[in-house]
């Protein structure tokens, strides 16, 4: 009797070994088979899955993903799965995962133009996967294209909550749903272009905001060696900008890509901005700020952008040892209704820019430029104003470009233009006492006679405070807006003094 019971209870626990470990290998032969065939039009493959049944957890070790014929594009030592439904598995033919824990994996992209790309199938062997949360820490991107380096993440941090992917979602542009998410890159670097490179200190996204810290957009080359990469006159931008947020941020992606932001906020940039004028110019026709976010290839909306406590340096080199020079300090600006792409042609509301200063850290001035997107003539009105503008602030420019020194001060400058994309027109009034001006030779000493003449022609005391017209100014559509809003200022100016 003692005998039977005991074989009894032996063929009952094989039974349940039996049992345990037959799912378990199952369990294992299941994931296998769907996790390695058809995820995301990819492959994965990885050296073992170890599944703990009792523990309803798994791991997998040496694991990548690739497109089939292709080099792995994510590898990772190990990624560890708790809280494994395993019911939900062997009936409903869905992956329910509690948590996915992904330490250090390390993300290589290798793009090659000559070779292109094939359309993957998206398709899955399994109803759907689907995570309450995945934790993705210390991960790292690089992006190559024909052995140069796009561009480079060091640290990736990812949390996502309640993640969906199955036959529906896999045909989005991002093939999951998902509820919320923080996502952090630490250190990027982006090879813009041939002159450029993007770097991020510190990016964190999550559902509703983005923060960047020291942002800097810095030139490849010194200002001798750009010239020898450039087949004509192009800005060489040294930008850095020590916090960018935007809140509240949506965006979608359909046939084409939207974003709104109600507020974006930029603290404490340094731009400066220098042109090799001795090159050749660009002829190319240029766009106006108003026709370029019309034909923008996706829709955007902020409602207002606050830029705060920047300097804007602008240079010229005009010859061998000439260099003219403009400078702003204590910038503050906002821009109103930025909008751009197909969404700019239901606009009625002008994008606004209002900007304060001091010109050279000393004279006061403002701004003020205004235009409707939507207005295929490109319309303007720009205005501003200037006080107290000493002769030595102006002279950095005035010499080196005009080869023309002023002496004397201008008390007040005022002036209203508008126009379109041929021309432009408006009025300027100068407040000024005793100006005059010297035209210089070549080798910056007075041309006595030329200023002579010059001075007799100016009517240097203008105490009328009446404005002068100014119409017909034509702009030259192979130079920038900048060159426009020169032209106005230039041509009210010789109205002014002569």
């Amino acid at each position: 009797m003692a005998s039977k019971t005991l074989k009894y209870i032996f063929l009952g626990i094989l039974l349940v070994g039996v049992s345990y470990f037959g799912t378990q290998w199952y369990i294992e032969f299941r994931l296998k088979q769907h996790l390695s065939k058809g995820l995301l039009g990819g492959e994965l493959v990885f050296k073992e899955l170890d599944v703990r049944l009792w523990q309803r957890t798994a791991r997998l070790t040496e694991f990548y993903w690739h497109k089939k014929g292709d080099d792995p594009v994510f590898e990772v030592e190990e990624i560890q799965v708790k809280g494994v439904q395993i019911l939900k598995l062997v009936f409903e033919n869905v992956l329910a995962i509690d948590e996915i824990q992904i330490d250090q994996p390390k993300i290589v992209w290798v793009s090659n133009k000559s070779i292109p790309e094939k359309k993957a199938e998206k398709e899955m062997k399994m109803n759907a996967i689907r995570v309450k949360k995945v934790h993705l820490q210390k991960g790292s991107f690089k992006w190559l294209e024909q052995d140069r380096l796009k561009a480079e993440v060091n640290q990736i941090n990812l949390s996502i909550n309640n993640v969906v992917l199955n036959n529906k979602t896999v045909k989005q542009v991002i093939p999951i749903n998902y509820d919320s998410y923080r996502f952090e890159l630490l250190d990027l670097f982006l090879n813009v272009n041939t002159l450029q490179d993007l770097k991020l200190q510190r990016l964190d996204l999550n559902d509703s905001q983005l923060q960047i810290n020291n942002l800097t957009y810095t030139p490849k080359y010194s200002r001798a060696e750009y010239v020898n990469h450039i087949p004509y006159e192009k800005d060489l931008i040294n930008l850095k900008v020590e916090r960018v947020t935007c809140k509240d941020l949506k965006y979608s992606f359909g046939q084409i890509f939207s974003l709104y932001i109600p507020n974006v906020a930029i603290q404490k940039g340094d731009l400066q901005i220098y042109r090799d004028k001795t090159i050749k110019d660009d002829v190319r026709q240029k766009k106006l700020y108003s026709e370029m976010l019309r034909k923008l290839p996706f829709n955007i909306k902020i409602d207002s952008v606050d830029v705060h406590e920047t300097f804007i340096k602008y240079q010229e080199k005009l010859g061998k040892d000439e260099m003219g020079e403009v400078s702003f300090e204590k910038v503050s600006a906002v821009i109103k209704n930025l909008v751009g792409g197909k969404a700019s042609f239901n606009s009625r509301n002008e994008t606004k820019l209002e900007l304060k200063a001091e010109f050279t850290g000393i004279s006061k001035l403002d701004f003020k430029y205004s235009f409707l997107v939507a207005d295929s003539t490109d319309a303007f009105q720009f205005k501003g104003s200037a006080w107290e503008v000493q002769d030595y602030q102006i002279n950095k420019f005035f010499i080196p470009a005009l080869g023309v020194q002023a002496d004397g001060s201008i008390d007040a400058l005022h002036y209203n233009f508008s126009g379109n994309r041929n021309e432009a027109s408006g009025e300027m009034i100068m407040n000024y006492d005793e100006l005059k001006f010297d035209v210089l030779k070549n080798n910056g000493k007075e041309k006595k006679v030329m200023s002579w003449l010059a001075n007799i022609l100016v009517n240097n005391k203008n105490k009328t405070r009446k404005p002068v017209e100014v119409t017909g100014v034509q702009r030259d559509k192979t130079k920038s807006f900048w060159n426009f809003y020169w032209r106005c200022l230039q041509k009210g100016l010789k109205k002014e003094l002569l």
